[in-house]
């Protein structure tokens, strides 16, 4: 079995390449065919992926969301098997299809495949995995990257939410969600494959990977001590009992505001509103957990 590991050194601040260069010696002890590509740029694992994918059994994205958002855009439609070693900064996505942490694990997931058809989104064209967020959570993920995504998931997305309630206006957004329309002024909107993101928070907790769906959150705009109480409870879903939350399903979605606001895709920032997305049903062969 011919298997490429396409590898961001610079993911979780560097501490990927560290852990990689670990856990690739125990791969020599193994009877298994693999060959290597470092990635030295934004969009490269993309590019690599296309040009791999072909010759390879499998493919496998070394790193976090953003690393996995990249290749599944170089491979996505295709029946190349595609899978996440999660050493990256959040790995959300990785929890949400039950993949190991520890290197034993992730070995015996290596060396004996688990695959299953999995749906992605599609954003302005784009593939996107896990999960879109719009407005305040746009402003998080900007906030976070460019301050202490090297210190993990949880830490950076706190960060990031303290600078975004600096200065953080909510805007009007018009939300069509195959065809009904919500027009509101909008805290944020989260649109989910995947039911993680922010390094753990479960946003869109019934959103699943094979139901060509997507689960949609909507928060109404709040005060900010209400969001400072909303927040933790993210992360055990219990922020779905509050009446500022909305929950909807859909394939097709287009999201306009009365000014333009950051969107994120996956933890990356990829443009501002307006923006289109919709559902593609089993787009990816995907290597699962044993237990998923």
């Amino acid at each position: 079995m011919a298997i490429s590991f396409i590898i961001n050194p610079e993911a979780c601040g560097g501490k990927a390449l560290y852990r990689w260069k670990r856990f690739s010696a125990s791969l020599h002890k193994e009877d298994l065919i693999y060959t290597e590509y470092y990635t030295s740029r934004p969009l490269e694992a993309e590019e690599i992926a296309r040009r791999v994918g072909p010759v390879s059994d499998v493919v496998y994205a070394v790193g976090g969301d953003g690393t996995l958002l990249e290749v599944a855009n170089g491979l996505w439609g295709e029946n190349i098997p595609l899978g996440l070693i999660p050493f990256g900064t959040g790995n959300d996505f990785g929890k949400c299809l039950g993949l190991p942490k520890e290197s034993s694990e992730i070995l015996k997931m290596i060396k004996n495949p688990k695959t299953r058809r999995i749906d992605a989104g599609k954003l302005n064209g784009r593939v996107f995995c896990n999960v879109v967020g719009i407005g305040f959570d746009g402003e998080v993920a900007l906030s976070a990257d460019n301050f202490l995504k090297r210190f993990g998931g949880t830490p950076a997305y706190l960060w990031g939410v303290i600078r975004a309630l600096m200065t953080y206006k909510a805007p009007q957004m018009e939300i069509e969600i195959d065809g009904k329309k919500i027009n509101q002024k909008t805290l944020l909107v989260a649109v989910g494959n995947g039911q993680y993101y922010g390094g753990g928070l479960k946003v869109v907790p019934e959103a699943k990977q094979d139901d060509g769906l997507f689960d949609i959150c909507v928060i109404d705009t709040l005060w900010v001590g209400k969001l400072l109480f909303l927040l933790p409870r993210v992360y055990g879903g219990g922020h779905l009992k509050q009446k500022e939350v909305h929950i909807y399903r859909g394939k097709k979605i287009k999201i306009t505001s009365d000014i333009p606001v950051v969107v994120q895709a996956d933890g990356e920032i990829l443009t501002n509103t307006p923006v289109e997305l919709e559902v593609i049903p089993g787009a990816l062969n995907f290597i699962v957990g044993h237990n998923s």
